[in-house]
């Protein structure tokens, strides 16, 4: 480095991974096959769900108004009649060893 030229420090762990492929299938196959989520629940976890009529992608953002932020891979959200009835939120997120990004 030349004499005189400004040092970068980065803190360590500042830049985050990128998503590996099979993170992006799963989240891609919710996306677009977005009942997925409901068979899913029902089929293999065994919950009873509330009836609804379709299911459908919704915004993955969660901001609040204070300072915390969180975000989803992909939000589903089951409807009848025009309203909601159930929102899956948070299909998997990164899946990391860092308890900080759970």
């Amino acid at each position: 480095m030349p004499a005189g030229s400004p040092r970068l420090s980065v803190p360590a762990g500042s830049f985050r991974r990128m998503p590996s492929s099979l993170h992006e299938a799963l989240t891609d196959m919710f996306r677009h096959r977005p009942t997925l989520a409901a068979e899913l629940l029902a089929d293999a976890l065994g919950m009873k769900l509330p009836g609804y009529e379709q299911a459908t992608v919704e915004s993955a953002d969660f901001t609040v108004l204070t300072p915390t932020e969180y975000r989803a891979d992909a939000v589903v959200v089951l409807s009848a009649a025009g309203s909601a009835v159930l929102a899956v939120v948070g299909v998997p997120s990164r899946s990391s060893s860092d308890p900080a990004r759970r």
